[in-house]
Order: C-alpha cells, then structure tokens, then sequence
C-alpha cells in the first residue's frame, strides 16, 4: 500500500460512490490504509487501470480464514460482477471467509447469500 500512494485517492472515490456521502468514508479508507494487519484487492479497469473496486480484510493465517471488512465497487460499475470477482479472489486466498452485514442491508444480503457466504 505504502509503495503506491495513488491508490488512496481512487480507493476513497469508490468508498464514497458505493456508500454515499453520508457516511464517514474518509475516516474509514484512512484506517485501512493506515493498518498494517488490514490488506486490500483491488479492481481496476482493463483499459483505463482505474480503480473500480475494492475489498478490505484481515488475513488469519492460523486457521486458513478471512475476515471481510468492507467491499465497495462504484456506482456506475455495480452489477457488472465486480463484487462478484473480488469475493471470488478472497475465497482463492483462504479455506474460509467471514463478515458481518447490517439485517437491514437487504442488497449485501442478497449478494453475499447468493455468493454462498
């Protein structure tokens, strides 16, 4: 993360189009990008190399698990299975991931419940 600090800026525009202005986004990409047990995977498009997608989790390497901290893909590029493809590395990465999802936040239900988590 340190190695590319251009990142920061395109990982915070996705944060912001994925959950609204309303939230504290700046705070959030802040902490995560400051950790250094947090890692991230990143999406980017082909053409262009910007950034479209992210995921946030923590590695334990004791048990082989993932823990899913945040996943954000930008307005104009959701349901285009970039959220889809991002859980998809993460399950490649680990024997088991885990998160926690809000019971009012139907949509991420649904995604995650379709994507067998």
């Amino acid at each position: 993360k340190k190695n590319e600090p251009k990142l920061f800026p395109g990982i915070l525009v996705v944060d912001r189009e994925a959950f609204g202005k309303e939230g504290d986004s700046v705070s959030i990409v802040k902490t995560i990008w400051k950790s250094h047990v947090n890692r991230l995977v990143i999406a980017r498009k082909s053409d262009t190399h910007a950034i479209v997608g992210y995921a946030a989790y923590l590695s334990n390497e004791r048990d082989n698990s993932i823990y899913l901290m945040r996943i954000a893909v930008r307005a104009k590029c959701q349901r285009h299975g970039i959220g889809k493809l991002l859980l998809n590395h993460l399950t490649q990465l680990a024997q088991k991931v885990s998160l926690d999802v809000s019971t009012d936040n139907s949509r991420a239900i649904g995604f995650y419940t379709k994507m067998g988590l």
